[in-house]
């Protein structure tokens, strides 16, 4: 996928402390957005918000 038209934007992801919405989050983290993870699971979140 081409993510440049995205780069520099801002994404909230619900659920980003676990499976589908980890991962979403991550990708979009690796291709230069900014990204806001929301969900349940606090130390979840904060973990995937730390990776990138």
């Amino acid at each position: 996928m081409n993510f440049s038209s995205v780069e520099g934007k801002v994404a909230i992801v619900t659920g980003a402390s676990r499976g589908i919405g980890e991962s979403i989050a991550e990708i979009f983290g690796e291709n230069g957005m900014k990204v806001v993870c929301a969900a349940i699971l606090v130390d979840g979140a904060l973990s995937a918000g730390h990776q990138n």
